[in-house]
């Protein structure tokens, strides 16, 4: 895979040139934040020397800028975790093009069950009616994927001092969130997570479910909403 390097104000990021539509390979050539809605409520929610958990990375825009945030106020970790192979090796290059020691990077996809291999997407099982962007990938319900990565849960791995939760996993987020209800409920963060309709209806788990789910750790879903299908939820007064 080829690549090209994109420095701006605001980081130095590596981008595949395969995808020239790619929404996302725009939005950082143009120097800005992909989802920066997103990204500007959770930076508000990171504090000094606490931790932060990032599932769905894509190329990393957004965990670099989590990291650089971090080290910002003090010396707290980001968590990463993608689960497109293809895609590792371009955030491993961005980490190093921005300093960014504080990041444990995870090639894994994030489940409410630990162990599992399951296959990921790749360009010949996308959707052809639509235009192909990296950030359309996910895990393959249909097992056509080529790409198999273990699955596992954020509560193995027993993160303490967590302020903030990003989710953004193609459909996958509340089984994300379901594995992670430990680390919820001992934390209390910030929690942004997706859920698109389409998306949604593939693993048959509706909007009502997320809303149960944060309910159910003492969580309320904010009426704040960025672009479609992405919400906010924090712990309840």
């Amino acid at each position: 895979m080829e690549l090209e390097l994109i420095e701006s104000g605001i980081g130095n990021f590596y981008i595949p040139t395969d995808t020239p539509d790619c929404t996302i390979c725009e939005v950082v050539r143009k120097g800005c934040v992909y989802d920066e809605g997103i990204y500007l409520r959770v930076l508000e929610n990171i504090k000094p020397d606490i931790n932060v958990i990032d599932v769905g990375l894509c190329f990393g825009q957004m965990t670099i800028l989590f990291a650089k945030r971090c080290k910002e106020l003090g010396c707290g970790k980001v968590y990463s975790f993608e689960a497109n192979p293809s895609l590792i090796n371009i955030i491993k290059k961005s980490l190093k093009a921005n300093d960014c020691d504080n990041v444990e990077l995870y090639n894994n996809a994030v489940w409410d069950v630990g162990g599992q291999e399951l296959r990921f997407q790749n360009k010949d099982t996308t959707n052809k009616d639509i235009p192909f962007s990296y950030g359309n990938l996910g895990v393959d319900l249909s097992n056509r994927g080529e790409q198999v990565v273990e699955s596992v849960t954020i509560d193995s791995f027993g993160f303490t001092n967590v302020c903030a939760m990003k989710i953004d996993a193609q459909g996958a987020d509340l089984k994300i969130l379901k594995g992670a209800r430990n680390t919820i409920t001992k934390n209390e963060p910030f929690i942004a997570f997706e859920c698109e309709i389409q998306n949604s209806q593939n693993f048959n788990e509706p909007l009502t479910a997320h809303f149960d789910f944060t309910k159910e750790v003492g969580y309320e879903v904010t009426e704040e909403r960025i672009g479609l299908g992405n919400y906010f939820a924090v712990p309840g007064r």
